[in-house]
């Protein structure tokens, strides 16, 4: 895959990670970009790397139609919730579609009242802020484990890290109770929030 430049970040006039207080929109930029500069280093013959019990093509598409499906919901379109992962979500290019769906659930959550508002999901309703912060977790979590199964380092950014972590924190029975996230891992009092987080979610950081 060609090095897509700024188009790996969705955010690039701006830079959330270094802002000492983010925002749930700023958190979720972050993630974002976490993702897709991880996903830009994803060569041609990478895409049946193992990925635990999947490979890197599901997991890819297993984001875009997430991504794809919040933007839908917040948009108050129909959304048919399936746990099923299509690879044909990819597309003929897989950065320029999640891209697009990038982008798109930026704009969705960015409307005015979106994050206020209260949606149907099937961990139960939720608020546009909560949808976030799960997109914020997932794009973290799978962006580590997609460099992982590149064998790259690529430590998660500190202050999204710290703001998933506080995030998921009350919910994490919810959040959690998935097939993508193992049973939480034991860590030291003083691992930093990255280790936290990924110990969280079944992670060995």
């Amino acid at each position: 895959m060609s090095d897509p430049g700024n188009d790996a970040d969705p955010a690039n006039d701006a830079d959330p990670a270094n802002d000492p207080a983010l925002a749930p929109l700023d958190a979720l930029k972050a993630a974002l970009a976490y993702f897709g500069e991880t996903l830009a280093l994803v060569g041609e013959a990478d895409w049946d790397r193992p990925v635990d019990e999947w490979d890197i093509r599901r997991l890819v598409a297993h984001v875009i139609i997430n991504e794809a499906q919040i933007s839908a919901l917040v948009r108050g379109e129909n959304v048919e919730w399936t746990t099923e992962v299509d690879t044909s979500a990819i597309g003929t290019n897989a950065m320029a579609t999640w891209r697009g769906v990038a982008l798109g659930l930026l704009g969705a959550l960015g409307e005015v009242g979106a994050l206020a508002a209260s949606y149907p999901h099937p961990l139960g309703t939720a608020t546009g802020e909560q949808l976030a912060g799960m997109r914020v977790v997932e794009n973290l979590a799978h962006g580590w484990d997609l460099a992982h199964a590149l064998g790259v380092d690529r430590p998660l950014p500190d202050l999204p890290a710290e703001w998933a972590l506080d995030f998921i924190r009350p919910m994490a029975g919810a959040v959690l109770d998935s097939e993508q996230f193992g049973p939480p891992i034991p860590v030291g009092l003083d691992a930093d929030a990255a280790t936290r987080l990924l110990a969280l979610m079944g992670r060995d950081g």
